[in-house]
């Protein structure tokens, strides 16, 4: 029988979930601050309808964001106290799945109000400009999840032979 990988044996483990979250947290944070000072009384953005009202927009990113950190930190860190099946690091890994479609989807959202519904003056707002941050931040963020995903399932595949090629045990050089 093959051993079960975890978490730690994964070619990509806990620091690099780590990394990604040490530097969106503080933009999530800053998305809902920024969302809960907005006055849309005195915002230069108040002329047109847009998609999605701002502090709707940013208190969406921002709260969805630091409830997907905290339950997969807790995820990572039950897994480190009682070594829980490959089974759940493979859930926990398809619930970021998801998460990360929902936020290229609403981060597609705001760099199209950012780009097609907002005016030179809107765009130099602080509320304007935590949108396009976040945006860009989380589309971005969506490449390297791809990423991190391409080498969690090849890590996670590995100890069970995925890749391996038994009927052809030399190469032949091509020339």
């Amino acid at each position: 029988m093959q051993p079960s990988p975890t978490l730690e044996r994964l070619p990509v483990g806990k620091e690099a979930v780590v990394a990604l979250f040490g530097c969106s947290l503080p933009l999530s944070i800053a998305a809902v601050i920024i969302a809960w000072a907005y006055d849309p009384l005195t915002s230069p953005c108040t002329d047109t309808d847009y998609v999605i009202p701002f502090d709707v927009f940013l208190n969406v990113a921002g709260y969805s964001s630091i409830a997907l950190m905290a339950f997969t930190t807790l995820g990572i860190a039950l897994d480190h106290y009682f070594s829980f099946s490959v089974n759940f690091i493979i859930s926990l890994f398809f619930v970021n799945l998801f998460a990360s479609f929902f936020f290229m989807v609403w981060g597609a959202l705001g760099l199209y109000m950012f780009n097609h519904e907002m005016s030179d003056e809107c765009t130099e707002y602080p509320m304007s400009v935590m949108i396009l941050s976040w945006s860009v931040v989380h589309v971005v963020g969506i490449a390297m999840f791809v990423m991190f995903a391409i080498c969690l399932g090849s890590g996670l595949l590995a100890p069970y032979g995925f890749g391996k090629d038994d009927t052809d045990t030399e190469r032949q050089p091509l020339v």
